[in-house]
């Protein structure tokens, strides 16, 4: 994308995208962030109940804030594209760091559940999970911001430089991701069918365990919702599904884990 100097100025305050019914409305810009804001308030009020969540809260704040929720492109200035591309960098950051920490912490309550003494098959099998996991999403978020060289290019894309295939990057990782959680889920199926537990401690683990696949279910619409972007240039507007998708799967994985410790104190074999 080369934009002359003298055209710049007009350029900016021109559509990012040209609207197909030659219509565009930036002050204000349509959106729904009523039913963004709503549906993310629910995910954080139960996540501010079991751990905090306030990197992710910040990050959609700021995000709804300019250009807003489910805006199309073509209803955003270009020079309004800089601030949307740098909050949506530390949404992914703290997405990504939020499932290292996340998923380590749900993988050693694993050990301590099912594994307490001794490092046998699970025991390790959980820990190369996690270490697995943690590899791909510092590689992920390194990858993420150096996406483009110079790095000046990745929210002025008019500028001078190369980048990677970002959208390929963000399908990959969300695939990966949903894999992990998979694995993550089945692990202790194993473990769980062979102790001799309570019919109301059974109870406590399909919980953990369904909000365990809930996690999954948003993990596949990150997924899904990645492919979209893929294929679709309005990525104003499609990404706020992967973002709340994301903070709805933060909230469970933690949610599994604060279930988790319940789980711990349980004790080993009931009748």
């Amino acid at each position: 994308m080369s934009i002359l100097p003298e055209r710049l100025p007009h350029t900016l305050d021109g559509p990012a995208q040209a609207s197909p019914d030659g219509v565009h409305r930036f002050d204000p810009a349509p959106n729904r962030n009523a039913c963004g804001l709503a549906a993310a308030s629910v995910c954080l009020a139960i996540a501010t109940v079991m751990i905090t969540l306030l990197g992710a809260f910040v990050s959609v704040v700021l995000l709804s804030q300019s250009p807003g929720l489910w805006v199309h492109l073509w209803d955003v200035r270009v020079r309004d594209l800089e601030p949307f591309i740098k909050k949506q960098f530390v949404f992914d950051t703290c997405y990504g760091l939020t499932m290292i920490f996340a998923k380590a912490a749900v993988l050693v309550e694993w050990v301590h559940i099912f594994a307490p003494s001794g490092r046998g098959l699970f025991f390790w099998a959980c820990h190369t999970v996690s270490f697995m996991n943690g590899l791909l999403y510092v590689a992920a978020v390194i990858a993420t911001w150096l996406s483009c060289i110079p790095q000046l290019k990745i929210w002025r894309p008019w500028e001078a430089g190369h980048c990677i295939d970002g959208k390929r990057l963000g399908a990959t990782v969300a695939v990966l991701n949903l894999v992990f959680n998979l694995v993550v889920l089945l692990l202790p199926q194993r473990a769980v069918k062979k102790r001799r537990i309570m019919r109301m401690h059974k109870l406590g683990f399909a919980l953990l365990f369904s909000v365990g696949t809930l996690a999954c279910v948003f993990a596949a619409g990150r997924v899904h919702a990645a492919f979209t972007l893929r294929h679709d240039k309005d990525a104003s507007y499609y990404s706020t599904v992967p973002n709340l998708l994301g903070l709805a799967e933060g909230t469970c994985v933690l949610t599994v884990f604060c279930l988790g410790l319940r789980a711990r104190y349980l004790g080993g074999e009931n009748t």
